[in-house]
């Protein structure tokens, strides 16, 4: 797996004591620390997917005085999910990553997504609401506060929250595909964000896990948005 820096701590006081966790800590190293898990609002869970309870957990990497953020993995895809990380944001409602033939992307801890490996995918087909169109494709731009921006087309697939070890199930969601990253998503080691924060929702998707209105019209009805990760992910 690829190593980062982790400075003088290791996300948690629990996990700071553990000798397993050093001034540089393999991403992989945090599979055995202590074998403990962080769910993406801090709170201390179990390392796989408590089907009873419903609840999900996820490993939270990174830290605030070196990274000034904290990321997480998602699963992309079927048959065969590809690993993605991306950046927790309460501030923004995207969720987003580079895509393979990105025309401006840097370089992260995981390979760009491959969509065309994915047999689940679908890309979202344009309409009047789409800020932008190519090759029969919705568009998106982000921009932020300090500057940064992304760019892409939005495509939908099943992701599950976190990496193999919790067994989170999948669930179909909607998603964007970086073509281009600027400033910050260019340069950071995460490789896309996964927004928190909350925006119109889409129809809802039913229990057969098909959209309850038209998918290629992303913004159906006209007044709605798109969606943040946890409208899926929690619906």
């Amino acid at each position: 797996g690829s190593s980062f820096h982790q400075g003088n701590s290791c996300l948690t006081p629990a996990l700071a004591e553990s000798p397993l966790c050093g001034i540089h800590c393999a991403k992989s190293a945090w599979m055995r620390c202590l074998q403990a898990s962080v769910l993406l609002l801090g709170i201390a869970a179990s390392p796989a997917y408590d089907s009873e309870a419903g609840v999900e957990s996820a490993r939270l990497y990174g830290n605030l005085n070196e990274y000034a953020y904290y990321f997480t993995d998602l699963r992309i895809g079927k048959p065969h999910p590809q690993l993605t990380s991306v950046i927790v944001d309460t501030g923004s409602h995207l969720v987003g990553f580079p895509c393979r033939g990105c025309d401006h992307c840097g370089h992260h801890l995981e390979p760009a997504l491959d969509v065309s490996k994915s047999t689940t995918a679908k890309w979202l087909g344009c309409s009047d609401k789409c800020e932008g169109c190519a090759d029969g494709k919705c568009g998106y731009t982000e921009g932020y506060s300090e500057g940064s921006s992304i760019s892409g087309s939005w495509f939908q697939d099943y992701v599950q929250l976190g990496d193999a070890v919790q067994q989170n199930p999948p669930v179909l969601a909607r998603m964007g595909c970086h073509n281009s990253e600027n400033k910050l998503f260019f340069s950071q080691r995460a490789n896309g964000i996964m927004g928190l924060a909350p925006s119109s929702r889409l129809p809802p998707l039913s229990d057969s896990g098909q959209p309850e209105a038209d998918i290629d019209d992303p913004t159906s009805p006209s007044e709605m948005g798109m969606p943040t990760i946890l409208d899926d992910l929690f619906r």
